[in-house]
């Protein structure tokens, strides 16, 4: 009977894909050049997998890209195709027309959609950032993806960036919550790249929901090349407009340890390769898991700001911070995230994880922090910590948390948590960034904030300081 049950499911939700190109979604290359086009079939495409593109339509000023074909045996009975072509070389800021086709004999097609593509040099390039996006069935079409399309088409975004957490979980249901979230993100993700890090939600399922996170998102291995990361599902980079992007995984600490010392490794380098390209560029970094505001996950923050000894590393008890390690084979120190933020004096990191929308002021070592004006920060030192989680889940906004966080005290500049929303950030030059953050249902946005880099005014120097929790209680399944 669980054949019968999946059948029913599917076409319930309307995602079974059979021989018809579905799942549909762009990816950045790291070429602005060019762009990724992924898609996903039951069937096994024939060798004649192509995608069709052209400025005036394709049936006009055609070209085809040849497609590539990733296998994905999602169990005994079960196997999935995620085909990828890529599209180039681009014009930038031409409108492209494309349509998937599996083989020509039998006039097999996907739908046709349009991108732009991207705009090449210092040009005013928008973000769309969130994460904790998914639920299952009317959690998704309600909370989540309803927003979400409202969201995108409120917004001339040239990108979003989904900072961790997609579906809850991706692997749920034989795989079937994943499916869903696929076909419900599809009018987004097949108009503007949608990029992807992976949360501790890409870890459940016994491992399984990591399977449909590299297996379904393998569009973005892409990356891989010019970021010289070797893992690019997990960590990458790329240049666009005036900012260069850093995406990394924090779910290393907790699901992997091998993995931090080759992921920190390539961090360094390339925040240094970025810094000394351009030493007055915006760097942006992005992840799951936050450093501050450590309600959940106190430990994994202490982790990520210091690097700890632990007597028990598998389960992180009696932890106690080490100074940063500065070579992999250095000893009595830790693998920290948060020194190499200062060094390379990165502007802003979003995270996602707590249902909520924070934003701190510059947070610098050893809890100082920023007292700027609350809406615009003006050559700030540190970096600019945001928690942008609340796009939409199966649970509520942390409301009742959120009102705790904001006192003469506090990093805090501003928080909410009884809203769903989601981010936009506007990076316009080398000087102004701008930041709304967004409820769909809304007029107004519910936060507007700038960070502005002007040599023309002085350092900002007024610093406070907080205090910081020093609790070590295992919280890898938070």
């Amino acid at each position: 009977m669980p054949g019968v049950v999946a059948l029913v499911v599917c076409l319930l939700v309307s995602v079974c894909l059979g021989e018809v190109p579905g799942h549909t979604y762009l990816s950045l290359t790291g070429e602005l050049s060019t762009m990724r086009v992924t898609f996903i079939t039951d069937a096994a495409p024939t060798t004649a997998a192509s995608v069709t593109y052209g400025t005036g339509g394709v049936n006009q000023d055609v070209a085809i890209a040849s497609a590539d074909v990733h296998v994905f045996k999602r169990n005994a009975s079960s196997t999935q195709y995620v085909t990828t072509a890529t599209l180039g070389p681009l014009k930038p800021g031409q409108t492209y027309t494309y349509q998937v086709r599996l083989e020509k004999a039998n006039n097999t097609w996907g739908e046709q959609y349009t991108f732009v593509a991207p705009q090449t040099g210092p040009v005013p390039i928008t973000f769309g950032i969130y994460g904790d996006l998914g639920g299952y069935g009317a959690v998704l079409t309600s909370n989540s993806t309803r927003g979400l399309k409202a969201f995108s088409a409120a917004h001339k975004l040239d990108l979003i960036m989904h900072n961790g957490d997609l579906a809850y979980n991706l692997g749920s249901r034989d795989g079937l919550v994943g499916e869903e979230f696929m076909a419900a993100i599809k009018p987004v993700s097949t108009r503007v790249p949608y990029m992807v890090i992976p949360g501790n939600h890409e870890y459940m399922n016994d491992g399984l929901s990591h399977e449909y996170y590299l297996n379904f998102f393998n569009g973005q291995v892409g990356l891989g090349a010019a970021a010289k990361s070797t893992n690019p599902l997990l960590w990458y980079s790329f240049d666009i407009g005036c900012t260069h992007v850093v995406a990394f995984d924090t779910e290393t600490v907790c699901e992997d340890h091998t993995k931090i010392p080759t992921q920190l490794a390539w961090l360094e380098q390339d925040l240094a390769n970025a810094r000394t390209k351009n030493p007055e560029g915006w760097i942006v970094v992005l992840g799951h898991r936050q450093i501050y505001d450590g309600h959940l996950s106190p430990m994994h923050s202490l982790l990520m700001r210091f690097g700890m000894e632990c007597t028990n590393p598998e389960t992180f008890s009696t932890c106690n911070p080490l100074k940063p390690c500065t070579s992999s084979t250095q000893k009595g120190c830790g693998f920290a995230l948060e020194p190499l933020l200062f060094k390379y004096k990165v502007d802003i990191v979003w995270v996602g994880h707590v249902h909520e929308y924070t934003r701190h002021f510059p947070i610098g070592p050893d809890a100082i922090f920023e007292t700027q004006a609350k809406d615009m920060y003006v050559n700030p030192k540190y970096p600019v910590h945001v928690i942008s989680g609340a796009a939409g889940t199966q649970s509520s906004p942390e409301e009742e948390h959120v009102a705790t966080l904001v006192g003469d005290a506090s990093p805090v500049a501003f928080t909410s948590g009884a809203k769903y929303s989601f981010s936009v950030m506007t990076v316009h030059n080398y000087t102004h960034i701008e930041v709304h953050q967004v409820d769909p249902t809304e007029a107004e946005p519910l936060d507007v904030w700038w960070v502005v880099k002007n040599k023309n005014l002085p350092p900002w120097n007024k610093t406070d300081t907080f205090s910081l929790t020093k609790t070590t209680a295992t919280v890898c399944d938070q």
